[in-house]
């Protein structure tokens, strides 16, 4: 099947069409999600017809093409598309080339792209070669800040891509200030000429937690604030389908705004795919493409950074309530366990209180 990408203008954030109907709206649902004014829930969708890309609009939504109103449109090369009146644009362009995709992998046809992009180049070389942050990390100029481009390991057959694909289509069609944007992803040969997976985040720029922790514990009020951040982000991945995976204090970042933001997304696992990267991976008999782990490893996280002396107190008060949150949250049973939605929420009250 071809597949098209959305990606936003001097956004981050990409999808790609990875199925026949492809729904763009304003609701967590969509395969891209538009938080424009005046989007709708379910506002329009991208249908595959006759070999071409079709833009349609529901019932009593409009759609901009090129600065012209119209119920429907075939999309070609160079077609700016916009949801509502004064909403972000975005732009078509032509994957014909195969793009990130190898001989063998017979996928790729069209992208709705950043318009930095204009050079349709193969996989990840088209960003410029970078300095290594891992083994299999490079840290590249992006067109508007800094990328870091990984590779997660080898595709066995097209089926194996397409779910992929499927994959970076939940983690790019929403953005989140929790989550570190992805903006590129696909399949591109290695060095061997072996198709391999790879994922392009913005950089995030601030301290990591594990670094926090070089300094001392934080104060509850800080660490209540970092968890509630991480735990927004989680329910919206888990909403999507979509699993961290690798939820510690390695991967969070926290910028000069104390917002935290949850990068690296290497093990991440859609829950229509479940298959873990290498073997049967599991933490306390639970695998680790189910969401309690993320809700476990989060909860792990808020005791790491309060420190190794620190207890919840017996009167009841703030501190207390957030050591039951905590304790709850490292529990496996579902009638225990919160979700990571109903963990942000409790989160967020006790912060207004802290």
């Amino acid at each position: 099947m071809p597949v098209a990408f959305l990606r936003p203008f001097g956004q981050g954030g990409f999808a790609p069409v990875a199925r026949p109907r492809f729904i763009l709206g304003s609701d967590l649902d969509c395969d891209l999600v538009d938080g424009s004014d005046n989007v709708a829930a379910h506002h329009a969708t991208v249908k595959l017809r006759r070999g071409e890309y079709v833009l349609v609009a529901e019932n009593g939504c409009s759609l901009w093409v090129d600065g012209e109103r119209v119920p429907l449109m075939s999309l070609r090369n160079g077609d700016t598309v916009a949801l509502a009146e004064g909403a972000m644009p975005w732009l078509f362009r032509s994957r014909i080339d195969g793009s990130f995709w190898p001989p063998s992998v017979t996928l790729g046809e069209a992208w709705l792209a950043h318009p930095s992009f204009s050079d349709p180049a193969s996989g990840p070389g088209r960003f410029s070669k970078g300095r290594a942050l891992t083994r299999r990390s490079l840290m590249v100029l992006g067109p508007y800040s800094p990328l870091v481009i990984k590779q997660l390991g080898p595709i066995r057959d097209p089926p194996d891509a397409t779910r992929f694909l499927r994959l970076i289509a939940a983690l790019g069609g929403v953005t989140h200030p929790a989550l570190a944007p992805v903006v590129d992803g696909g399949v591109a040969p290695d060095d061997d000429g072996e198709p391999v997976r790879w994922l392009a985040t913005r950089f995030v720029d601030g301290v990591w937690a594990a670094h926090l922790l070089q300094v001392g514990a934080l104060s509850l009020p800080r660490v209540v604030r970092i968890l509630r951040s991480i735990a927004e982000g989680l329910a919206v991945l888990h909403h999507r389908g979509v699993v961290h995976g690798n939820v510690c204090v390695e991967n969070i970042v926290v910028p000069p705004t104390n917002r935290a933001v949850l990068i690296d997304y290497g093990t991440a696992r859609s829950l229509e795919n479940p298959e873990p990267a290498t073997g049967d991976a599991h933490l306390a008999g639970k695998a680790v493409h189910e969401p309690p782990v993320d809700v476990y490893g989060l909860a792990a996280v808020g005791k790491a950074l309060l420190g190794p002396e620190w207890r919840a107190p017996d009167e009841p008060g703030v501190a207390a309530e957030f050591g039951g949150l905590i304790e709850s949250s490292l529990q496996f049973e579902a009638a225990v366990q919160p979700t990571a939605l109903e963990l942000a929420e409790a989160l967020r009250a006790l912060e207004a209180r802290a």
